[in-house]
């Protein structure tokens, strides 16, 4: 149904209108507009009233006054074209285009957004609708009861039977992982203890200690496992630092050595006699002069205490 119709901002006094007032009166200017807005509803591309007589068009109109009056003045006047059965509203299209032309509009409309969703999504509207209608899934719980089954009797009436039986009888329409899901229990599981968001930081443990474990931890990154541990240690007495898993934050102590350097190393192999520097200045204090030693203080060696005597 249209809800557009447009009239000339000077239509009453148009000369045809005036001389219909003066024929049929001010009641046939009010029945025409009315005439016009059942055409616009019914009639819109072509403003056609074929099939409808004079006493038709009167009775669309609520044309009151005599009969046989309202339509032939109307012809007269040039308003309407075409005898009874055949009449159409004049000059319709050239009055009313956009009336006129909404199917071509609709079908405008209707190919540009075909070309959007196809250059967008690849494929037509139309494909797309037998497509998802394809892979609707089956109707399922209340929807896919049976007429048999929606007239059979309420499995849990109300009142409810006394005694109760026992067990209550399931309703046909139950899933199986509704019956599951019944038969589990309400309460929800308890995170683990071990999760450690759920554990509480604390102090330095008193039984703490190395063990084989994180010795070949430390070995593996090649620090030396008594001394990180230590420095560790003294650094968490020194900050007041505080871990929930002392063990897990040793081991990740080790794998920042390469970042921050190692308290100490393991030597993985003797040194060359040859790999060693000289010292420039006199008084030399070094207990070693290997290449390796250089940057540690003059009486500390990596390499063990059988090295510690040699000096270059």
């Amino acid at each position: 149904m249209s809800t557009d119709l447009r009239l000339d901002a000077g239509c009453c006094d148009h000369p045809k209108v005036i001389k219909l007032v003066k024929r049929a009166g001010e009641g046939a200017f009010r029945c025409w507009i009315r005439l016009l807005g059942w055409t616009a509803n019914n009639r819109p591309s072509s403003g056609d009233l074929r099939g409808l007589d004079d006493e038709d068009i009167e009775e669309l109109a609520r044309w009151i006054g005599d009969s046989g009056v309202f339509a032939p003045a109307l012809r007269e006047l040039k308003l309407l074209d075409g005898g009874p059965g055949k009449s159409r509203v004049h000059d319709w299209k050239e009055h009313q285009p956009y009336l006129a032309h909404a199917d071509d509009r609709h079908q405008h409309a209707h190919k540009a957004a075909a070309a959007r969703w196809k250059g967008k999504y690849g494929e037509t509207i139309d494909d797309a609708a037998t497509s998802d209608s394809a892979g609707m899934p089956r109707a399922n719980g209340e929807h896919s009861i049976s007429t048999a089954e929606r007239n059979a009797p309420d499995p849990d009436p109300a009142p409810s039977p006394s005694p109760n039986p026992d067990p209550l009888p399931t309703p046909l329409h139950v899933t199986e992982q509704e019956r599951e899901g019944r038969a589990r229990t309400p309460a929800r599981e308890r995170k683990s203890s071990n999760n450690i968001s759920n554990r509480k930081l604390g102090p330095w443990p008193k039984d703490f200690a190395l063990d084989a474990e994180l010795r070949s931890f430390a070995a593996g990154a090649g620090c030396d496992a008594e001394a990180e541990f230590a420095a560790f240690h003294d650094h968490c007495l020194a900050t007041g630092k505080e871990y929930a898993d002392y063990r897990r934050a040793f081991m990740g102590w080790i794998r920042k050595a390469d970042k921050f350097g190692p308290v100490a190393t393991i030597a993985t192999a003797e040194p060359n006699q040859g790999d060693r520097f000289s010292c420039r200045e006199g008084g030399c204090e070094h207990v070693c002069h290997h290449k390796g030693c250089s940057g540690l203080p003059s009486d500390v060696c990596r390499y063990g205490p059988e090295e510690t005597s040699t000096r270059a």
